[in-house]
């Protein structure tokens, strides 16, 4: 993916305006707040997303955009059994009120919440009256 991002980059010519790092938010030291975070694919695999977005949110000076998986789709049965139960790896899925909880609790607030298919696509902002912002 983000081989695929930077050839995107390279094509649009906006590769100066853009970072790609390939880690643990949990781990990774930023010295700057980013106008634009996204986390896509992400939270089908993350247990407790609370930790990892209070600190997309100390990251996050404009907008947040995420997706994530929605629970009860006729997916959801397939990539239990594909991914946890015959390759061990945990898969996890969300109702919307959970995630607007969830990003609630993180500090954002939600300014965007659509379903698409499988997914629930969110954009989201530091909540207004920050005072580090």
């Amino acid at each position: 993916m983000l081989a695929l991002a930077r050839s995107l980059v390279e094509r649009g010519g906006v590769e100066s305006r853009c970072e790609f790092v390939l880690g643990d938010i949990l781990n990774w030291e930023a010295n700057r707040i980013f106008d634009v975070t996204i986390a896509i694919g992400l939270w089908d695999y993350i247990a407790n997303p609370g930790e990892r977005l209070r600190s997309i949110h100390e990251l996050t000076g404009g907008t947040f955009l995420s997706a994530w998986p929605r629970f009860w789709t006729w997916r959801t049965l397939v990539r239990k059994i594909r991914l946890q139960y015959i390759r061990g790896c945990p898969v996890y899925f969300f109702r919307e009120p959970q995630v607007r909880r969830l990003l609630e609790e993180s500090g954002f607030e939600v300014v965007g919440f659509k379903t698409i298919g499988k997914l629930f696509c969110v954009e989201a902002r530091p909540r207004r009256g920050r005072e580090d912002r």
